[in-house]
């Protein structure tokens, strides 16, 4: 399987999987990034989603009948009112990550409204919206969001809704 079959197969079983499963949830990071401003690398699914800790052996044992060669990482990568759990799948000599990046509740109840769902390859995936993919990688502060949010503000500076995304931003700090 060539490489990007293989990232939009893994990504449309994610996707799938989670639907079944009736998991609120959208997609982020690098591959709404692509769909949303322009298309970019990316070797990962970023998955926004609230999760209670029940919710973890549910999503596990889900994927575990979907997928073969999972890792589940057992410690959530912590940063600022984000946590992330990490899951690899292995095949061959492929590597596909699953991060399921963990928002407050008030955050996620506010971005599910507004999610974006797209049909690709006869499922709608549902895409995070401009504004909530803009507060997270300014949140991130790596330098590849960086560059991301200069892109993002070039496309839809006037669009945007400055209103909303002062008002997560400064919340999410607290």
């Amino acid at each position: 399987m060539e490489e990007k079959n293989f990232l939009i197969d893994n990504i449309l079983r994610v996707v799938r999987v989670l639907k079944k499963e009736n998991i609120n949830f959208c997609i982020g990071g690098g591959i709404a990034f692509s769909v949303l401003v322009e298309p970019r690398a990316t070797v990962d699914i970023d998955v926004i989603i609230y999760l209670k800790k029940s919710d973890f052996a549910k999503i596990k044992k889900t994927l575990n009948i979907e997928f073969d060669n999972l890792i589940f990482h057992e410690n959530l990568m912590e940063f600022k009112n984000i946590k992330i759990w990490r899951i690899i799948r292995l095949e061959e000599d492929k590597v596909f990550i699953i991060d399921f990046v963990i928002v407050k509740k008030s955050f996620f109840n506010d971005l599910i409204k507004r999610k974006k769902e797209i049909e690709f390859e006869e499922v709608l995936v549902p895409f995070i919206d401009i504004e909530d993919l803009y507060i997270l990688k300014k949140m991130s502060e790596r330098k590849t969001d960086i560059n991301d949010l200069e892109k993002i503000e070039n496309k839809y500076k006037k669009m945007l809704d400055w209103t909303y995304i002062k008002k997560w931003l400064k919340k999410l700090k607290e």
